[in-house]
């Protein structure tokens, strides 16, 4: 069970590398998120703490951009509000 779940998590992180490669928008996002949820679901059940680190930290970038693509988000209109805020409160 370990064994498959490790190989499998590899197998589709590479598929997402791949389908980047290809510019196959959404699905390599989709593919990468599922890799890194595989490969930290491994590292709790293996308690290898810096793998899981590792794929959480990439999750959470991964769902970063995912969200800031599916809302719309301009950035450098957050950036400029961000930086009105911090201003303000000096």
């Amino acid at each position: 069970m370990i064994k498959f779940l490790e190989w499998t998590a590899t197998i589709i992180t590479l598929a997402g590398a791949i389908l980047t490669t290809l510019a196959i928008d959404p699905l390599n996002v989709y593919m990468f998120n599922l890799g890194s949820l595989l490969w930290a679901f491994w590292a709790i059940l293996e308690k290898k703490y810096s793998i899981l680190i590792v794929n959480m930290g990439m999750l959470l970038i991964y769902v970063s951009g995912s969200l800031i693509r599916i809302l719309e988000i301009d950035l450098y209109k957050l950036k400029e509000l961000v930086y009105n805020v911090t201003t303000l409160t000096n």
